[in-house]
């Protein structure tokens, strides 16, 4: 899962966008710092989207720099997308456990599956998942 950030040098700064995301910026004095900013700024703020049952948009834009999302997190999102209108209350009854344990599933800060909890849950939600464990460089 990659967002595409829009980065521009202004004046003795590297300002970073993402199109895609309204309100997530950031910056860097050097280019290298302004990606590295950017993966920080974008993993953090889907993080909070994800937190806050907000939608999450889809990464349209394809002409910046590509930024990888956290296996953690692109976890939480697919889990989310897979719950569809479905309650959190709702999805831990298909699955068969408490309430409490699948918000844990959709907490980036405190989720930490087995891969035979990631196979049971894209089943009896019906659909997949794809977790992505080596973060390449992508640009």
């Amino acid at each position: 899962m990659i967002y595409q950030a829009k980065i521009e040098q202004i004046g003795t700064v590297y300002a970073v966008e993402f199109p895609d995301i309204k309100g997530c910026y950031s910056q860097g004095e050097s280019l290298e710092e302004a990606i590295e900013m950017a993966k920080e700024a974008l993993n953090g703020h889907l993080s909070s989207l994800i937190k806050n049952n907000f939608g999450i948009p889809k990464a349209a834009y394809t002409r910046g720099y590509p930024i990888p999302v956290l296996p953690e997190v692109s976890f939480a999102l697919q889990l989310r997308k897979l719950r569809g209108k479905r309650t959190q209350k709702e999805a831990a009854e298909i699955l068969g456990i408490r309430q409490q344990a699948y918000r844990k599933l959709e907490d980036v800060k405190n989720t930490n599956p087995r891969l035979l909890t990631i196979e049971k849950v894209a089943a009896k939600l019906g659909g997949r998942l794809k977790i992505n464990l080596i973060q390449e460089k992508v640009f």
